[in-house]
């Protein structure tokens, strides 16, 4: 069996093997997680330490954390970083049934909540210094189940609101 690529007939054993070439330059094959990780630039140790500041502070809250995960490409990066939560007030539930209000503004109210103690000014400090587009901030839970999402943008309205006290 042939194939045509750039008006040129190639066996498939060909077209196989160059497609394999180029997924081993580029580094796309099931080895590359196994790649050691890539060294810590100044954005990621910028993150890392708004994060360790967010677990001394809160730290009766957030039982752990992940390291900040590169989510875009330079020039403008942004982050993720996962904090682990088991207090069942600040995880979010399964809607019961399609339509389920209810549960569906008791997930806001947590979410919102994690949003103004994620995203601080100190946050939105790190985030016009290193020149960052985003910083996300997970709530997961032991098990690893996403419940609420910060995002963080240097131009996200920050709230002296302290939540944590309205979700107990």
């Amino acid at each position: 069996m042939t194939l045509s690529l750039f008006n040129r007939r190639l066996p498939l054993r060909t077209l196989a093997f160059v497609l394999g070439v180029a997924f081993a330059l580029t580094g796309c094959s099931r080895e590359r997680d196994a790649l050691p990780a890539e060294p810590p630039t100044p954005r990621r140790v910028a993150v890392e330490k708004y994060a360790d500041v967010l677990m001394q502070v809160h730290g009766d809250l957030l039982l752990a954390r992940d390291l900040p995960q590169q989510t875009l490409a330079d020039p403008q990066a942004g982050f993720l970083v996962k904090f682990t939560v088991d207090r069942p007030a600040w995880l979010t539930q399964q809607l019961r049934f399609e339509g389920d209000t209810v549960t569906r503004d008791q997930n806001l109210v947590v979410t919102e909540a994690w949003q103004r103690l994620f995203c601080t000014k100190e946050l939105q400090q790190v985030l016009r210094q290193q020149r960052l587009m985003t910083v996300a901030g997970q709530i997961v839970d032991r098990k690893g189940g996403v419940h609420s999402v910060a995002l963080c943008t240097a131009s996200t309205a920050a709230k002296s609101i302290n939540d944590r006290d309205r979700i107990k």
